[in-house]
């Protein structure tokens, strides 16, 4: 009966495969047992080519490994994202059940590929990795999500990962940033392009940082239609209204400010992302997302409660909640009393 399953199985033979399965062989099986890691039904069904036959069989339970994640992963990923229905439970059982911990990154390039923005966001939940790509011979799948999201002109998948924290500026194995990536998209729909643009340096976005061979973004607008128009986004006098400490900020590389008040607690000041929450309580990276206004509140409280000394921040607090701009070395002034978190890194 095994040598009818491997058979079946290596000829993407479905039905047949079913028809034992029927029979009573457990969809646990083990095949090859005399190998270091036995191949499970799907395993093997990947191993000879049959990706939405090895899907079915992860449907049905059948465990996701030995795989090797370049060779059998991304044939699994897009039979995934081809099929007809695709269930949270068979996605949680693909990204947990890999051996290779950027496979998920290899599903959210599959999604952005796809147009799949809700597929893309249930991925995100399973906590994929945004900062790099998934390591894959492919030269779209290799990429960071950021950075195909930019190539392929998809402006809403990249303000949800701009949203999440995504590097903006980081170069790619191509060693090109995310704007570099859009202005090469801009070929095939310019307003997404300026879209994409406009989303990318809101969040950071450094227009002029280079790529690898020395070239900055707007270097290469000249050469695409209505080019001008692209290359004055990449302008720094077209952010004239975002706030100079913001400017300042993100030209000095600070993400984020993170004022450290207890064992577990913590205020973060998205100082190069104005249009972020703050974040305030329960770890050092302000769990709770709010205002700058309640966060002035919580200043409040540790200054009556814990007799903790906040005047030196208050006047910083108090710009931004009026709109008004400050001198980011006034800040820096006070550098012993907070941490700065760059961009990309982790609170």
């Amino acid at each position: 009966m095994l040598d009818e399953l491997k058979s079946a199985l290596a000829e993407g033979r479905s039905r047949d495969v079913q028809a034992l399965l029927a029979a009573g062989l457990p969809i646990t099986t083990q095949l090859e047992r005399h190998l270091p890691r036995p191949y499970s039904l799907a395993g093997y069904a990947l191993e000879h080519g049959q990706a939405a036959l090895a899907l079915d069989l992860i449907k049905q339970g059948s465990a996701l490994r030995p795989l090797m994640p370049d060779r059998t992963y991304a044939p699994l990923a897009k039979a995934f994202r081809d099929a007809p229905t695709r269930d949270s439970s068979t996605l949680k059982r693909l990204t947990e059940g890999t051996q290779s911990r950027n496979a998920p990154t290899l599903l959210v390039n599959h999604a952005i590929l796809a147009g799949d923005i809700e597929l893309c966001r249930s991925i995100l939940r399973q906590r994929a990795a945004i900062e790099s790509g998934p390591g894959v011979d492919d030269e779209l799948l290799a990429l960071p999500p950021l950075h195909l999201a930019a190539r392929q002109g998809a402006a809403d998948f990249v303000e949800m990962l701009c949203g999440l924290g995504a590097p903006t500026s980081r170069r790619d194995r191509q060693g090109l940033t995310p704007l570099h990536q859009a202005l090469r998209a801009a070929g095939r729909s310019l307003e997404g392009a300026q879209r994409i643009v406009r989303i990318l340096l809101a969040h950071g976005a450094n227009p002029a940082t280079t790529s690898r061979d020395g070239k900055t973004p707007g270097a290469e607008a000249p050469e695409i239609s209505d080019g001008a128009l692209l290359k004055a986004l990449l302008d720094d006098e077209q952010l004239q209204r975002v706030p100079g400490y913001v400017k300042a900020a993100r030209r000095a590389d600070i993400a984020q400010i993170c004022l450290i008040y207890d064992k577990a607690d913590g205020l973060i000041f998205p100082i190069a992302y104005p249009d972020e929450y703050w974040g305030v309580g329960g770890d050092h990276g302000g769990t709770y997302p709010t205002t700058v206004e309640r966060a002035m509140e919580e200043m409040d409280r540790l200054e009556d409660r814990r007799g903790m000394d906040l005047d030196w921040f208050r006047p910083f607090a108090e710009a931004v909640a009026e709109g008004r701009d400050f001198d980011l070395e006034e800040l820096l002034a006070h550098r012993r009393k907070f941490r700065i978190v760059r961009h990309g890194e982790r609170v």
